[in-house]
């Protein structure tokens, strides 16, 4: 009897271990998954490699691990935590299902290379994240765990690529520990731009807002981090990143003058007195900023889009569904070379999806990008505010702009972006507005 009834009492803890790690447990798993293909990718990754090696198998390894799982937890598992789907990962889905349907069959009409079909394929892998994801984020909401490793790994990715960038601007022996060519720009990152505002935006909290002197030497810890950044990107010529970064950074202090006047008033003396002190720094990284757009002016953006609209307006079927991945086009950007990229999301997907496509997609892009303009316009939390400014910037400049939208750094972008306020909520963050004065 003794012997049945133990048997009675480990079948209940047995059947509750297999529901917590086909539940909680996988959960964390996936999320450990994802989090450690980004780190990967930030320590020794690259952009757009010309053929996958260890590093990327590796990274696409854990993504298929953190992607992929849901069916299976489908199959064993039923979770009673299913909130309705939002309008993004909808427009995401139907997204997806037009680049794997109809730009894939233009790209056969046209007879694209197979390498350069399967590389769009990839990247519009990438892009999809955010939807093949959200069962990981759903089930994790209640607790969060994925949600911040997932962000604390993007920003340290952020700072692995700028350190890389760094030794790869030095040159010579410092430049083979880079991990990258010499054509390989890592400090266009959007990841890079991201933890630059971020940490940038978090020191000024931290110095203007802060009530304890371990307050003040992380903010000043954070803000010498940030600015080691975006001058590495000023000597990467990034111009788009470095103003951005600093328009995102003068919003926030604009932010904090609302709330601490006087600490605000001594956090900008104070950085007055230090631009005074690196003047012959500033005064050098001006000039060369002035004399590349003196020389090149916006890279020909106006004209690249041009160029992709002749291209594609000579048939009207190309017109409204476009070359196809792997589409190719002469582009006055790079000297009227044929490639198969342009700078900036948008008029890549003009060209390989045609009018249909930039229908598809922009309704998905729009939808995040809402989604944290309305975090930023109408949060009274600071740090949230600056996470919304260090996604928005980068997302902005990668949509018209830059060609790093290619990477996964723009899926992970685009993550972040979609859960926004689930990861970056605090409720005992610094207030925009005071009670007294928000009504």
């Amino acid at each position: 009897m003794s012997f049945c009834a133990s048997s009675q009492q480990r079948k209940p803890a047995l059947h509750v271990l297999s529901g917590a790690l086909l539940s909680l447990r996988l959960v964390h798993l996936r999320g450990l998954a994802l989090a450690g293909a980004i780190l990967i990718y930030g320590m020794a990754g690259s952009p757009t490699p010309d053929r996958p090696g260890i590093t990327e198998i590796t990274v696409g390894v854990l993504l298929g691990l953190a992607v992929f799982h849901p069916w299976l937890r489908e199959v064993f598992c039923r979770s009673t935590y299913a909130p309705p789907s939002p309008f993004w990962r909808r427009a995401g889905f139907a997204a997806l299902c037009y680049g794997l349907g109809v730009a894939v069959l233009m790209a056969g009409v046209h007879g694209n290379a197979l390498h350069q079909v399967l590389r769009d394929l990839v990247w519009l892998g990438f892009i999809a994240l955010p939807v093949l994801l959200y069962p990981l984020w759903s089930r994790d909401a209640p607790h969060g765990a994925a949600q911040r490793w997932v962000w604390r790994a993007a920003l340290c990715a952020g700072f692995f690529l700028i350190a890389r960038e760094a030794l790869r601007i030095a040159g010579g022996g410092l430049a083979a520990f880079s991990l990258a060519g010499g054509t390989t720009y890592l400090g266009n990152s959007p990841l890079v731009a991201m933890a630059a505002i971020y940490t940038g935006g978090a020191g000024i909290l931290l110095l203007a807002m802060g009530g304890r002197r371990r307050d003040f030497a992380a903010g000043a810890a954070m803000a010498v981090v940030a600015l080691a950044c975006v001058f590495i990107m000023i000597l990467g010529m990034q111009r788009a990143f470095a103003g951005g970064f600093f328009l995102a950074l003068a919003l926030v202090l604009f932010c904090v003058l609302r709330v601490r006047l006087v600490a605000a008033l001594c956090l900008l003396a104070i950085l007055g007195a230090g631009m005074v002190w690196l003047w012959p720094v500033l005064e050098v990284s001006t000039a060369a900023l002035i004399a590349k757009t003196e020389q090149v002016g916006w890279n020909r953006r106006a004209e690249e889009w041009a160029a992709v609209w002749h291209h594609i307006a000579g048939s009207p079927w190309s017109r409204v569904f476009g070359t196809g991945w792997g589409g190719v086009f002469n582009s006055p950007a790079v000297g009227g070379l044929g490639v198969n990229f342009t700078h900036g999301a948008l008029s890549s997907l003009l060209l390989k999806t045609g009018l249909a496509g930039v229908a598809f997609f922009c309704a998905y892009f729009a939808a995040l990008g809402a989604l944290v303009a309305r975090t930023i316009l109408h949060t009274a939390d600071l740090r949230l505010l600056v996470r919304g400014l260090a996604l928005m910037v980068p997302f902005l400049i990668d949509m018209f702009l830059y060609a790093s939208f290619k990477s996964l750094d723009f899926g992970v972008l685009l993550l972040l972006m979609a859960f926004l306020g689930e990861t970056g909520a605090d409720k005992n963050a610094p207030a925009l507005a005071s009670a007294d004065k928000s009504h």
